[in-house]
């Protein structure tokens, strides 16, 4: 699936060949998509400029904007708990899951800044926004890690670390321990504002940035923190 800011979003077979794209003639808010979440029922939804898009792949679309009290720039989305959890603007907000054209989305208490980006990882919703980091549990409780104007969540695929970047281009490190998750001293400074970030097959952390370029992020192995002794390669113009 390859997401783009004004062409709308393509969706690709195994071997890389474009399947569909979806635009705003297919019926789509935007052409401009900010994030997508594939649900355990195998519906796509789409974060647009102008709301959220539900795509029942080989069936049709559905949009949620203004009539579901869902007004603002929406960031990201995904699903928790049978909630459909928006990150927008001006904070986060969710939907019932169910009978859609009856419900509207709401405010989640407490979390009323800028939010960037969410990731859902066992039985907590972790987001990113102006305040900083935080995550919500399954019972609806919120908390905080990194007070920093955060950018962008990315769950390491030991299922035991999370890497948070921030808009000054900090990277932390969240680890979990003993069943709760807590704040690693495993930290790095890079000179851009992280967008987004992603681990390749290799265990390298890829960190997309405003203007400054492509940054690679290759962990110490012989060490059991992730940042702390890497070695960060930048890809720029000049590269």
């Amino acid at each position: 699936m390859i997401r783009t800011a004004g062409h709308g979003l393509y969706i690709l077979d195994s071997s890389g060949r474009i399947k569909k794209q979806w635009t705003q003639d297919d019926g789509l808010s935007s052409n401009v998509i900010l994030g997508s979440y594939l649900d355990e029922s195998g519906d796509l939804w789409v974060a647009t400029e102008n709301g959220i898009d539900r795509i029942e792949l080989g069936s049709g679309l559905r949009k949620f904007g203004q009539n579901n009290q869902l007004k603002e720039y929406v960031n990201d989305v995904t699903v928790f708990h049978d909630r459909i959890f928006a990150a927008t603007n001006d904070g986060l907000l969710y939907l019932e899951k169910g009978n859609f054209d009856s419900r509207q989305f709401q405010k989640f208490p407490g979390i009323a800044n800028q939010t960037w980006d969410l990731a859902s990882v066992g039985d907590h919703l972790f987001f990113a926004n102006f305040n900083g980091f935080g995550s919500i549990s399954n019972q609806w409780m919120t908390e905080y890690f990194v007070k920093d104007n955060t950018s962008y969540v990315l769950p390491i695929r030991d299922s035991t670390r999370i890497v948070i970047g921030t808009q000054y281009g900090k990277i932390y490190t969240l680890k979990k321990e003993h069943g709760k998750w807590r704040t690693a001293r495993d930290t790095l400074q890079i000179p851009a504002r992280v967008l987004r970030m992603a681990q390749d097959q290799a265990g390298d952390i890829w960190v997309g940035s405003r203007y400054t370029g492509l940054f690679r992020i290759h962990p110490d192995t012989s060490d059991e923190s992730l940042l702390d002794g890497s070695i960060v390669t930048t890809y720029d113009t000049a590269t």
